[in-house]
């Protein structure tokens, strides 16, 4: 039988192996977003109109994630 437990590391898992990171990064701090900079960036994500925009802002977003690993 499989426990509670056992369950939420097993997901953890896999959700760090699509998103490329590791099961470390669910537990450290992270300063909590102040709700006028989560309000403008959606904002700013409907102001785009196209597709290639939302994917090649969405791009830009990834490289930054990535850099600051």
């Amino acid at each position: 039988m499989v426990d509670e437990k056992d369950t939420v590391k097993l997901r953890l898992r896999e959700l760090a192996e699509v998103l490329g990171v590791p099961v470390d990064r669910f537990y450290q701090e992270v300063p909590a977003a102040q709700p006028q900079d989560t309000a403008e960036l959606l904002r700013l994500w409907h102001r785009v109109k196209t597709p290639g925009g939302r994917l090649a802002a969405l791009e830009a977003l990834t490289k930054i994630l990535n850099e600051e690993r």
